[in-house]
């Protein structure tokens, strides 16, 4: 799968629309980006298919440590948690991005 704009991007622009305190750096966001996805990927192959999870289940594991691995000395509230992963997860479940 494709997107317009990179991911980290649109994590980014995530946090930014969904006023995340203290959001992470576009650089911050590539970093966790890169760590919590090869973890996941190992831990719970085929997007939480092996384990029998929803792929929404294990892409809010992932979200949260993306944000984990970008800054992991802030830890965020878990209604801030849950709008920004709201709006990442709606974003990369549309048409056309």
């Amino acid at each position: 799968m494709s997107t317009k704009e990179p991911v980290v991007e649109s994590y980014y622009n995530a946090a930014i629309w969904s006023q995340l305190p203290n959001p992470p750096s576009q650089s911050d966001l590539k970093k966790g980006f890169k760590i919590a996805f090869k973890e996941r990927l190992l831990e719970s192959p085929c997007f939480g298919g092996v384990e029998g999870i929803s792929g929404r289940d294990w892409w809010r594991t992932t979200v949260s440590r993306v944000l984990y691995h970008a800054q992991p000395d802030v830890k965020y509230t878990d209604d801030d948690f849950e709008r920004y992963f709201r709006r990442v997860y709606q974003h990369f479940g549309t048409k056309g991005i």
